[in-house]
């Protein structure tokens, strides 16, 4: 008979774990976007500003994606912060970027592979 009790206690719990995983809401990263890394976020007049390397913006011709949000849940692509072209003087590797606002300015620091001058 004791066996019977711990088999029903251990079907129940199974059963309503199971249950339970449907009632949890699942995270979903909100930026929709494939490979990004190194994201660093600025927050500007009363919004963030989300700074990212990109798989299609670290090999050549690469740069750096912005995006923009009031919440940091519900994210709005801005468009390129730096994009190299043939005349760049950085050519590849763009990783980990940083911005800084001074004196009415704005100021983006990464390292990246440079042309030879």
């Amino acid at each position: 008979m004791k066996r019977i009790w711990i088999l029903l206690i251990i079907l129940l719990l199974k059963v309503s774990y199971m249950l339970g995983e449907d009632l949890v809401p699942k995270y979903k990263n909100p930026l929709n976007i494939y490979k990004v890394a190194d994201p660093f976020v600025l927050f500007y007049n009363g919004k963030f500003y989300l700074y990212a390397t990109s798989e299609r913006g670290a090999g050549p011709l690469g740069g750096f994606e912005v995006w923009e949000s009031a919440n940091l849940v519900n994210w709005l692509y801005r468009g390129w912060a730096y994009k190299s072209d043939e005349n760049s003087w950085g050519k590849d590797s763009f990783w980990a970027p940083e911005v800084l606002y001074k004196d009415g300015k704005f100021f983006l620091f990464s390292p990246m592979k440079i042309q030879k001058l």
